[in-house]
């Protein structure tokens, strides 16, 4: 299972982050939210005693629904949720 490594400003401000980014999204795919789920595990990424449906029911509710993605990397599959102009990675 997949485990979150953080939203896209953290990870591209890592030493191989912004080239990690551009890859993963000149290769991704857009997948279900069952597919999403059944690969990574969202507790990471969640704030205390916020639920997965709930995030996700934010961003409904602002008119910018979340996206599911998959991006074949070198390493295997990395995952993400984009949403408001921002991704959340798991790998």
């Amino acid at each position: 299972m997949a485990r979150f490594l953080g939203t896209c400003d953290r990870v591209r401000r890592t030493e191989t982050g912004e080239s990690f980014w551009q890859h993963m999204m000149n290769n991704r795919e857009e997948i279900s939210e069952a597919e999403f789920i059944d690969n990574v595990t969202i507790a990471g990424m969640l704030d205390e005693g916020e639920t997965f449906s709930g995030f996700t029911d934010i961003a409904d509710k602002e008119g910018d629904p979340c996206r599911f993605f998959k991006s074949l990397m070198p390493l295997g599959n990395v995952f993400h949720i984009q949403q408001a102009g921002f991704e959340w990675i798991f790998s």
